[in-house]
Parts: C-alpha cells; sequence; structure tokens
C-alpha cells in the first residue's frame, strides 16, 4: 500500500486546498447530526449511538456506490462487519421511529 504526503504552502485563505473528502464531510456530518464525538467513531467504542454514527455511514456510502471492503477500510473494520451493520440497520430502522426521523433527516441533509 501506498502512501501519499501533500505539502501545504503558505497560500492565501481564499486558494488554500480542501484538505476533507467528500466522506470525511460525511462523517463528520453525520456525527454533528447524531450528536457524536468524530474521533469516537475512528475508535473501537460499540456504545449505540457511535455504532449507530458509523452504520448510517456505511448506509450512505453504499448508496454512493462504495463496497463493503471499501467502507470497513475508512473505520478499519471488516468487510463482514459493514455487511452484518447494513442489514441490522435496515431491521433497527424499520422497528423504531427514532431511527426512522434520523435516516429521514440524514437522507434529507446529506446528498452527494
Amino acid at each position: 500500500m501506498t502512501f501519499y504526503t501533500t505539502t501545504t504552502y503558505n497560500l492565501p485563505q481564499s486558494i488554500q486546498p480542501n484538505t476533507k473528502t467528500e466522506v470525511q464531510l460525511l462523517i463528520t456530518e453525520v456525527c454533528e447530526l447524531m450528536g457524536v464525538a468524530e474521533l469516537l467513531v475512528y475508535s473501537k467504542c460499540r456504545t449505540e449511538p457511535v455504532k449507530l454514527c458509523r452504520w448510517f455511514v456505511w448506509k450512505i456510502l453504499k448508496s454512493w456506490g462504495y463496497g463493503p471492503t471499501e467502507s470497513g477500510r475508512i473505520f478499519n473494520k471488516d468487510h463482514t462487519s459493514v455487511i452484518n451493520a447494513l442489514k441490522e440497520i435496515d431491521d433497527d430502522i424499520a422497528g423504531s421511529r427514532k431511527l426512522q426521523r434520523i435516516h429521514q433527516k440524514l437522507k434529507h441533509h446529506i446528498k452527494k
């Protein structure tokens, strides 16, 4: 695996390159909407709110065409974790009005 580094130059603020990718922006937005610290989503934390943030990000990434392997790699999780989470989140959304509202809010608020 090759990692690339970038050099930041002292450019005026108006022409600084955007350093966040669309996926990072998605994660930030989902965390803000759900009230979860972004660093927790990248950790091994499995509390309900953190887990749901990860799951909602994976659900949105799937709709954007990302596969389970790509999505799992973002959070250092196995692709089978993503597959199982996607099955579970659909069941959870179907059985919970609260999650249905969150899902609708995310779909409305986040568009690629």
